[in-house]
């Protein structure tokens, strides 16, 4: 299972003139389903007076891919297709781009507009920093003080971080973030090291 993919750094906007359409494509990374409906909702908001504030976004979750677009009142498959699309293209994930366009006067028609919505997104993407970002699978682990280090080593391995570690009277609960292709290779391991005096807690 694949547990790494790209996405974009942060916020970037590209303003784009198609014809005498101004079209601004907003570029962000998010993390989850809601974080891409708040930022839609937040640009929309932000340019509430354009003509139409389209959307396509792609999020990773639990190793499989999700993605939605939205028109806003464009003619159907004409806005947050071709943007999603894009969004395929460069293969990124955990990204959204809501693409603005302020009507010029001249309809751009079908094609035109589909092939506008595109450029608009392509440049807002090509405008962003891509970087490679990789899924981890949260985890909270019950251990004595004597497995602790133990533990720890095999949190490293696995390609791990540590959230915090909460000291209790006669054991240790780690909270961690391993590496998603590496988890079933990591409680191996620590149930190894550990000679099963672990616990998994709910998180």
């Amino acid at each position: 299972m694949k547990d790494s993919y790209l996405t974009v750094a942060g916020r970037a906007r590209v303003k784009t003139a198609v014809g005498a359409c101004r079209f601004i494509a907003t570029v962000d990374h998010v993390s989850n389903e809601e974080e891409a409906l708040a930022f839609i909702k937040e640009m929309k908001a932000e340019f509430r007076d354009a003509t139409h504030n389209a959307f396509a976004y792609k999020i990773f979750v639990d190793g499989a891919v999700k993605s939605r677009c939205g028109d806003d009142g464009e003619p159907v498959y004409t806005a947050g297709v071709p943007m999603l699309e894009v969004l395929d293209k460069y293969n990124l994930q955990n990204t959204a781009v809501v693409g603005t366009r302020y009507f010029g006067g001249v309809k751009l028609g079908i094609g035109g507009l589909t092939r506008a919505y595109r450029l608009c997104a392509e440049n807002g993407i090509q405008g962003s920093r891509i970087v490679e970002q990789i899924a981890r699978t949260p985890l909270s682990i019950e251990v004595s003080y004597e497995r602790l280090g133990n533990a720890l080593k095999e949190i490293e391995g696995a390609q791990g971080k540590v959230k915090d570690i909460k000291y209790g009277e006669r054991a240790v609960v780690v909270r961690c973030k391993i590496r998603q292709g590496l988890v079933p290779s990591f409680l191996e391991a620590l149930r190894e090291v550990t000679r099963g005096d672990y616990k998994i807690l709910d998180n």
